[in-house]
């Protein structure tokens, strides 16, 4: 998105579809974030986030941080990987 820092980063997505909302909901981590953007950055519960995949775009949102310092995000809809 303009105007926002880009990151490279590891990440882990995994979805379903929701048969009672009638959406595809998929989910992941991201690892390093606060490090990689720096203590300053807000990375709060809500923030939004833009994921690029080699094979999708998608919007997503910090959803919880982990024990180990990685970022839940989740996200509804076409997911930024290959899915049937």
């Amino acid at each position: 998105m303009a105007g926002q820092p880009t990151v490279t980063t590891s990440v882990e997505l995994a979805g379903n579809f929701e048969p009672i909302s009638g959406r595809y909901v998929w989910h992941g981590r991201l690892r390093s974030l606060t490090e990689l953007l720096g203590r300053g950055a807000d990375l709060s519960v809500g923030t939004e986030v833009f994921l690029t995949t080699p094979t999708g775009t998608a919007n997503a949102r910090i959803t919880a941080v982990d024990l180990w310092g990685s970022h839940m995000i989740e996200g509804a809809g076409a997911p930024p990987y290959e899915w049937i």
